[in-house]
C-alpha cells in the first residue's frame, strides 16, 4: 500500500530518517531502489565510527577511507536537484583535501541551503591549525559550469555557473576548517541570503569585518580562532554575537538588532574592558553569557597578623563585615554598567579551589530585570 504513494510523498518521509536507514530502503524492492536519491538533505554523520576511533585509535586511518568512500557513493548516486542541508561530520583534516573540495563543489551545485563541515578531531577536539583542511573559495571561484556537470550529471539546465555559487546558502557552519580574512569576505559578498555563520578552530583568520545594512547575517560564531586581533561589526542587522577566544579589538557599532551576546576573551575576561568594548550595545542586551576562565584575583596572602586579629574578631563574635573588609584587599572588584533590559545572564567562570566570586554580586545587582 505504501509503495502506491507518489514519489514525492515518499522522498518526503525518507528526508526524515537518518541517511543511512533512507539508503538501507533501496533493498526493498525496483520501486523503492532509487526514491532515496532524492532525499532533501545529506548529513553523514558517523558517531558509532568515532566512538570505535577513539576507544581504538590505530582504526582513524581505515575508518577515515570507509568515511570518505561512503560519502562519494552517496553523492555519485543523488539525483535530487536542489539540497536543503549538505553535513559531513568526522574527523578529516587537510590530508583529506580533494574528496573534501569535491563535496563542497557538489553542494554549491546542488544550491546547498545549509553546509556544514564538522572536521573536530575525534569529533570533539580542536586539532593544530596547521593540520586543519582549508575551505576552497579561490577554486570555487575558478570552477566552471561545464564542469560541474560533467562532476554531478543532472544540474538544472536553465542555470548558469554564475547564478548558482552559494546564492542559496543560508546557514554555514565550518569546524576545523581554516578560513582568511578574504575566504570570509566571500561568503559575505557572495551568499546573499546567509543568515548563521559559524567558525570554530581556523587558525587563519585575523580581522573579521562584518559591515553594511545590505547584509542578511543574523546569527555570528567565531570559536576558538587564535589568530584573530579584531572584529568589527557595524551597521547591520544582527541579532545573535558569540566569540571565545584571546583578547582582541572589539568594535560594535550602530547594531540596532543586537540582543544577545556570548563572550569569553582572554585568560579571565573582565579585565579586558569587555563591557567598554560593548558598550554601545550593553543597554539593548537581552542575553549576556560572559565565559570567564578564571576570576581575576590577588594571589598575596594575608600577613600573620592580619589572621590573628580575624581570629579575636571571630572569638569576640563581633559582625561578619569584617570578613568582607579582609577580602576585599585580595579581591579586584569591578564596577559594572547596568544593564536594565537583560532578561537571562550566564556565567561560566573556571574557579579554582578558594577562588572567590564575590566580584560577581555587582554584576548581578546591575541586571535588575
Amino acid at each position: 500500500c505504501i509503495s502506491s504513494l507518489p514519489d514525492d510523498i515518499l522522498v518526503s518521509i525518507l528526508s526524515r530518517l537518518s541517511l543511512k536507514e533512507a539508503v538501507l530502503t533501496s533493498c526493498l524492492s525496483r520501486r523503492w531502489r532509487h526514491l532515496w536519491t532524492g532525499i532533501t538533505g545529506l548529513d553523514f554523520d558517523a558517531d558509532d565510527e568515532l566512538n570505535k576511533i577513539a576507544a581504538e585509535p590505530k582504526l582513524k586511518s581505515s575508518e577515515r577511507s570507509k568515511y570518505i568512500n561512503w560519502v562519494n557513493r552517496v553523492v555519485r548516486n543523488y539525483r535530487g536537484l536542489t539540497l536543503e542541508a549538505f553535513r559531513i561530520c568526522f574527523d578529516l583534516e587537510k590530508g583529506s583535501k580533494t574528496a573534501i573540495d569535491n563535496w563542497v563543489k557538489f553542494a554549491m551545485a546542488k544550491m546547498v541551503q545549509k553546509l556544514e563541515l564538522d572536521l573536530l578531531e575525534n569529533g570533539e577536539t580542536l586539532r593544530q591549525s596547521l593540520r586543519n583542511y582549508t575551505f576552497p573559495y579561490k577554486l570555487l571561484t575558478e570552477t566552471k559550469w561545464s564542469s560541474l556537470k560533467r562532476l554531478y550529471g543532472n544540474l538544472p539546465s536553465n542555470l548558469s555557473f554564475t547564478s548558482v555559487g552559494f546564492k542559496a546558502l543560508k546557514v554555514l557552519s565550518l569546524k576545523c576548517v581554516n578560513v582568511n580574512d578574504e575566504a570570509l569576505q566571500y561568503f559575505l559578498s557572495n551568499c546573499p541570503v546567509l543568515q548563521c555563520l559559524s567558525i570554530h578552530g581556523s587558525g587563519d583568520l585575523e580581522n573579521v569585518k562584518v559591515t553594511g545594512v545590505s547584509l542578511k547575517l543574523r546569527y555570528l560564531e567565531i570559536i576558538f580562532c587564535l589568530g584573530v586581533k579584531m572584529i568589527e561589526i557595524c551597521d547591520t542587522n544582527l541579532v545573535s554575537f558569540s566569540y571565545l577566544g584571546g583578547n582582541i579589538n572589539l568594535c560594535i557599532d550602530n547594531v540596532p538588532m543586537l540582543d544577545e551576546i556570548s563572550i569569553g576573551e582572554g585568560y579571565s575576561g573582565l579585565e579586558n574592558d569587555v563591557f567598554n568594548q560593548l558598550s554601545s550595545c550593553l543597554y539593548q542586551l537581552e542575553v549576556l553569557t560572559l565565559d570567564i576562565y578564571r576570576p581575576e584575583v590577588r594571589k598575596s596572602k594575608p600577613p600573620f597578623s592580619c589572621l590573628f586579629f580575624l581570629f579575636l574578631l571571630l572569638e569576640r563574635t563581633i559582625t561578619l563585615v569584617a570578613f568582607v573588609f579582609f577580602f576585599q584587599e585580595n579581591i579586584k572588584m569591578f564596577a559594572f554598567p547596568e544593564l536594565p533590559n537583560l532578561k537571562q545572564l550566564i556565567l561560566k567562570i573556571g574557579a579554582w579551589d578558594d577562588d572567590p566570586l564575590l566580584q560577581f554580586t555587582s554584576l548581578v545587582r546591575a541586571c535588575p530585570n
